[in-house]
């Protein structure tokens, strides 16, 4: 509704600046009546006029976009505050009241206005040329409404109201003025707030005055004469709201007009300028709707070569299933023929319905995605002791593998001070894993070289602190304190808080009396190589748990030529849930530019997507390739690996990675 008022009020305002530029000062009055009262009209529709603008659709570019991330948020318990109740005001029921009082007023001013141009019993009834005329003893200017004149008695009887004057109000009722005054006094009555109908019902008045000066002069009456009896009752003053006053204000601009001729040309040139006014008016405050326009597809006849579908066969697989228009076959192959089957065992002639049978090669690559840079900062000072806590609190050490309770912990926070962090949690920032240590005054984060970081570097970009449910593994204990009792302190701890929740313990782990062998050894190094997958690591619970306990029984001379034991928090792949693609992802991965392809973990030609539906595949991974990192052989931007069934099951079941 105040849209409406708003753009309504908008196009009044703008019809009438074009009046008082264009039309005013000109002998076009019977156009300026109707242009006036149209432009009432005009503002009024224009705000419910749908204005329709047609969208050209764009090549959709959804099967590019990276799929959306999606941020977990924990729940956090709102607090009740209770609000003490003060005072308010309802603004929309005093505005109406507003309004309400103000129509009151108006109506009870447009009825008073109407009973004031009755018939009195102090009138006396006379006629002019088939109007009435009112004498009244009241009346100091002549003025008209509907079909009667009012004018004073006494200067009526003693003939001092000339000709001319009561020419001039018979001019007002033969060209029915009334009705326009009338209308927009009603319309002042429901509008009365909006000052823009004033100065529209002004300038129709005023337009009236021209008309009938102009319909006076035209018989043939004395202008100067005329000029001189309106000078006459200019210095009378008598406000009739419904009534044409003959001594309406602005004369000197009446006699401006009387001499006033504009040519047809004039005219027409300033009426055709209206014509832009209105659609600008049309298409900034009338109704927008937007209009998709259909994409047009252009269909290209294909050659009876090209209408026959490819089948693409890895010169690997003697025998599988392939699924051609929904349907799927089992297929054999021998040395110089593939025989293909349906699902009830009959032999299919693929090739007869249309089919291209070619065996291709397809070869397994490795994805080499960018590392992101760490966020760098200062060296640990070598007077600063670090300790490591777990979530709750129960496993305390210090870098020398001395375990501490949580008293004995606060008591070291408040001697040692600038010269202690507690590192109790982690934070995953741009791929890469941060410490997050504090002590009394400070909070930081530890980058991988040891390097204190900005803490405002991180935490003020919202990353989650984790504590730790396992922290990592302290140092080889200390001579003073036998392995046997840290290891039954550690892992009795471990066990009550994480028991069942992690699949590798990188706590201190228990040593055998002698050395692992050669064999036992290369085995380990072996198990290390194999891990490698990427970006990622991945191995079996067999081979981790074979690998740990190598490496617990090395000496340190040994444990210094070999990798490192990953001491970083364990995941199971066995959590990795599904992730199916749509058909329409599925069908923008065929595009050979886009996109290079594996199928559970064997690159192939985006053709041999043809053999396929997307519900042959339950899960998907894509990934972006940074321009350094392509290569001629694989020069798309983006790499994807699909994987049906049985490759899940084999990738990520059954396994434990470590990042």
């Amino acid at each position: 509704m105040l849209d409406h008022l708003i753009n309504s009020s908008i196009c009044l305002f703008v019809l009438w600046l074009v009046y008082k530029l264009l039309l005013e000062n000109t002998s076009l009055h019977q156009f300026k009546r109707m242009y006036l009262l149209a432009a009432i009209v005009i503002s009024v529709v224009i705000p419910f006029m749908v204005v329709k603008t047609v969208v050209l659709p764009l090549p959709s570019l959804e099967s590019n976009r990276p799929l959306p991330t999606i941020e977990q948020v924990s729940q956090v318990p709102m607090e009740t505050i209770a609000v003490e109740n003060t005072f308010t005001i309802d603004w929309t029921s005093m505005i109406v009241a507003v309004y309400v009082i103000g129509l009151l007023i108006m109506l009870y001013r447009f009825v008073k206005n109407l009973n004031g141009l009755r018939l009195k019993s102090t009138d006396q009834l006379d006629s002019f040329q088939n109007y009435k005329l009112i004498l009244r003893p009241k009346v100091v200017v002549p003025h008209s409404f509907w079909n009667t004149i009012y004018v004073n008695r006494k200067d009526y009887q003693a003939g001092k109201i000339p000709l001319e004057v009561l020419q001039h109000e018979k001019a007002h009722l033969d060209q029915k003025h009334s009705i326009d005054i009338f209308l927009i006094e009603l319309l002042l009555v429901l509008a009365w707030f909006n000052p823009l109908i004033y100065v529209i019902k002004y300038s129709i008045k005023l337009n009236h005055e021209f008309l009938a000066d102009q319909a006076v002069i035209a018989q043939e009456v004395d202008v100067k004469t005329y000029q001189e009896t309106l000078l006459q009752y200019a210095a009378k003053s008598q406000n009739r709201t419904l009534a044409n006053t003959f001594n309406f204000p602005l004369i000197k601009k009446r006699f401006t007009i009387m001499k006033t001729n504009t040519t047809t040309a004039s005219g027409l040139l300033r009426s055709l300028a209206i014509i832009p006014v209105l659609a600008l008016l049309l298409i900034s405050c009338g109704q927008e709707e937007f209009v998709v326009e259909p994409e047009v597809i252009e269909i290209v006849e294909e050659t009876p070569e090209e209408k026959r579908k490819p089948i693409y066969i890895d010169t690997q697989r003697k025998e599988g299933t392939i699924t051609i228009d929904d349907q799927k076959y089992t297929f054999k192959r021998t040395e110089d023929k593939i025989k293909f089957y349906d699902s009830d065992g009959n032999e299919k002639d693929l090739e007869a319905q249309g089919h291209k049978i070619e065996i291709i090669e397809i070869e397994e690559v490795e994805i080499v995605e960018e590392e992101p840079e760490i966020i760098r900062g200062n060296k640990i000072p070598s007077t600063t002791k670090l300790f490591y806590k777990s979530d709750s609190g129960k496993i305390i050490y210090d870098g020398d593998a001395n375990f501490y309770t949580a008293d004995e912990l606060q008591k070291l926070k408040n001697e040692l001070k600038d010269d202690i962090l507690v590192v109790s949690g982690e934070a995953v920032f741009e791929n890469k894993s941060y410490y997050f240590a504090s002590n009394l005054y400070e909070k930081v984060f530890i980058n991988e070289l040891n390097e204190i970081v900005d803490f405002e570097k991180i935490n003020g970009k919202n990353v989650e602190i984790k504590p730790f449910l396992q922290i990592p593994s302290p140092p080889p204990a200390q001579k003073n304190k036998s392995l046997e009792q840290a290891l039954q302190s550690s892992v009795k701890s471990v066990t009550n808080e994480v028991a069942g929740k992690l699949y590798a313990v990188n706590t201190i782990q228990r040593q055998d009396s002698t050395h692992p062998t050669k064999q036992m050894m290369a085995e380990y190094k072996e198990l290390i190589r194999n891990s490698y997958k990427g970006s990622d690591r991945i191995w079996k619970n067999s081979d981790l748990e074979k690998m740990t306990k190598i490496y617990a029984q090395m000496s340190p001379s040994q444990k210094s030529s070999v990798e490192k034991l990953p001491a970083m928090l364990s995941f199971d792949l066995n959590e990795v849930q599904p992730n199916q693609p749509s058909l329409k992802q599925f069908e923008g991965l065929k595009n050979k530019s886009e996109y290079a392809v594996w199928i559970d973990g064997k690159v192939i030609d985006n053709n041999v997507l043809e053999q396929y539906t997307y519900n042959d595949f339950i899960h998907f991974t894509k990934s972006k390739v940074y321009k350094n990192a392509r290569s001629s052989r694989f020069p798309q931007p983006f790499q994807v690996s699909l994987f049906t069934k049985n490759g899940f099951e084999r990738t990520f079941r059954n396994k434990v990675g470590i990042k």
